[in-house]
């Protein structure tokens, strides 16, 4: 079953540094990315919800300008775009891969 996004049908909990409130979600890549939790007019992602089992999980898909995209649907950012410590989780990543961590 796939829903729209809804208050309550992820798990909405603070960024680690910054303190806003993020879901995460998979991308068509199989990576987690983190999704600020308010919807914005000029996102560029839109989010489904896949219900398997007893576990929700969100799905993101970057949005090209010409998307067949229902338009009344809600458009997301990646909280990667919007944290203001982004750069810094950059940084360590970075550091880790090189270490071999």
């Amino acid at each position: 079953m796939v829903a729209a996004v809804t208050h309550g049908a992820v798990n909405v909990q603070p960024c680690r540094s910054c303190k806003a409130p993020i879901f995460w979600a998979e991308t068509a890549r199989g990576a987690w990315i983190p999704i600020d939790e308010k919807p914005v007019v000029d996102g560029n992602l839109g989010i489904t919800l896949v219900q398997d089992g007893r576990i929700t999980r969100a799905h993101a898909r970057a949005l090209r300008q010409n998307d067949l995209f229902d338009s009344t649907a809600d458009r997301y950012v990646s909280h990667f775009a919007t944290c203001p410590d982004a750069p810094q989780w950059r940084r360590e990543q970075a550091i880790n891969q090189k270490d071999g961590q």
